[in-house]
C-alpha cells in the first residue's frame, strides 16, 4: 500500500516529502526503522513527544544518534545549531568499524544546508577531540570551536573540581569572560559546560544568562550523581557503559577521593562484545577493587559476559576483584565494604530504573539499591 492511500482519510496539519512510497510494515521502534517502514510515534517511557506538537513547541534540543543519521531519519530536520562533543568506541554491533561510525556521525555536519527559516546553520565542534579538526574541514556550515586550547572560540581556565562542584573562568572570544560555578562534580563536565555555552552563544544568549543557566542546572540523573545516604559515604552512579566513558568517570572520581575507589559494573548483552575486555582493563587499572556484575544481559549468558570482563581486569594487573552476577548483591558488597574516605562508583546503568534479563524487564534502580545498602549497618 502507498503512503498516499493511507493518508486519504486523515486530517493532516502539515506534510513534507513524497507520499507515493510503498509501505511495507509498521514500526514504532525508531532504532529498527528501515526503508519502507511507516514509523508511528508512541508515548515514551519518560516523555510523550506528542505534547510538543500540542503546545506548539518552536525549538527542540535533541540527541541525534548515528543510527538515525545512517538511516536518514533526520534528513528533513531543519537544524539551526549542531554540536559535536567527541567520538569514542560505541555501537560497533551496528557499525562495522570506528571509521564507519565516524562517517555516520559526520553526516550531521556534511549534509547541512542553510534551510532553517530564521538563521544559517552553525556547527559547534570540540577541537580537543582528535576528530574535531576533521569535522571543521568537512562541514560547509559556519563553525564555532571550543576546547581548553585558547585558540578556540570558547574556552575555560582555572578549572577546579571538588565534591561540592566545579568552578572555572569561562572565556568567549566574542562576548568576554565570566566566572562560573556548577554543582557538577566531573572534571570532564567542563567540556559539557563549554559545549552548552558555545551552543547558547550561537543562539544569541548573553554571557550572564549562560553563567546563570550553568549555576542553576543541578545535574542530570544518573550522570556522575552523588547519592545522599545514611552513612554519608561517597557513592556515585554514572551511566558510563563504554571504555572511554568509564575511564573518564574513574578519572573524575579519583580527583575527589582520598581513599580507595571501589567500582561496580557490568556490560550489556546483545551489544558490542569487543568493549568488554577494554572496560575490564580500564576498571582494573583505575580502581582499587572491582566488582564485576550484570548490566542488562538480555538474551546472553551473564556468566559469559562476566568472563570476558574478567579477562580485561586480569590483563590490567588488578588482582582484587569479585564476580557477583546478582547486581543488587554486588552493589551491597561494595557499599558495605567502603570506609569513610573511600568512594563507590556504580557504572553502566545510571538513570535506568529497570534491568533486562532474558525477555524479562524488572524494576531495578542502582540509586535506590545503593542507598538501601548504605542504610544497613
Amino acid at each position: 500500500m502507498h503512503l498516499k492511500k493511507l493518508l486519504e482519510n486523515i486530517n493532516i496539519k502539515r506534510s513534507a516529502g513524497r507520499t507515493d512510497v510503498e509501505i511495507s510494515q509498521i514500526n514504532y521502534d525508531s532504532r529498527k526503522v528501515r526503508p519502507g517502514d511507516l514509523f508511528v510515534a508512541m508515548k515514551g517511557y519518560a516523555q510523550d513527544g506528542h505534547e510538543m506538537a500540542d503546545h506548539c513547541a518552536t525549538d527542540v534540543v535533541m540527541e541525534v544518534s548515528s543510527h538515525a543519521l545512517d538511516q536518514g531519519r533526520v534528513t528533513d530536520c531543519p537544524f539551526r545549531t549542531v554540536l559535536f562533543t567527541n567520538i569514542t568506541r560505541d555501537h560497533l554491533d551496528y557499525h562495522p568499524s570506528m571509521d564507519a561510525y565516524f562517517e555516520a556521525k559526520s553526516i550531521l555536519f556534511t549534509s547541512l544546508v542553510n534551510n532553517h527559516p530564521f538563521a544559517p546553520v552553525t556547527a559547534v565542534i570540540n577541537m580537543d577531540d582528535p576528530r574535531g579538526a576533521d569535522l571543521v574541514a568537512l562541514t560547509t556550515a559556519k563553525t564555532m570551536t571550543y576546547g581548553l586550547n585558547h585558540s578556540c572560540d570558547v574556552t575555560a581556565e582555572n578549572v577546579n573540581v571538588s565534591r561540592k562542584g566545579l568552578i572555572a573562568r569561562l572565556i568567549s572570544k566574542k562576548m568576554g569572560e565570566i566566572d562560573i560555578q556548577s554543582s557538577l562534580i566531573g572534571n570532564f563536565d567542563i567540556y559539557n559546560i563549554m559545549a552548552a555555552a558555545s551552543t547558547a552563544e550561537t543562539l544569541g544568549v548573553g554571557l550572564k544568562a549562560i553563567a546563570s543557566g550553568i549555576e542553576n542546572m543541578k545535574g542530570v540523573p544518573g550522570r556522575m550523581e552523588l547519592l545522599p545516604n545514611a552513612r554519608s559515604l561517597a557513592i556515585v552512579v554514572d551511566y558510563a557503559h563504554t571504555p572511554d566513558a568509564l575511564e573518564k568517570a574513574l578519572g573524575a572520581v579519583n580527583q575527589i577521593t582520598e581513599g580507595r575507589i571501589l567500582t561496580v559494573f557490568g556490560c550489556g548483552g546483545d551489544r558490542d562484545k569487543g568493549k568488554r575486555h577494554e572496560m575490564g582493563q580500564v576498571a582494573g587499572k583505575h580502581s582499587h577493587k572491582v566488582f564485576i556484575t550484570s548490566d542488562n544481559p538480555r538474551s546472553e549468558d551473564p556468566t559469559s559476559i562476566a568472563d570476558e570482563i574478567e579477562k580485561g581486569v586480569i590483563a590490567s594487573g588488578q588482582k582484587d576483584y569479585v564476580i557477583e552476577l546478582e547486581r543488587e548483591t554486588a552493589i551491597r558488597m561494595a557499599v558495605q565494604s567502603a570506609q569513610k574516605k573511600d568512594l563507590v562508583l556504580i557504572a553502566g546503568k545510571g538513570h535506568e530504573d529497570y534491568q533486562i534479563i532474558g525477555n524479562t524487564r524488572r524494576d531495578f534502580d542502582d540509586r535506590r539499591v545503593a542507598a538501601r545498602a548504605a542504610s544497613i549497618l
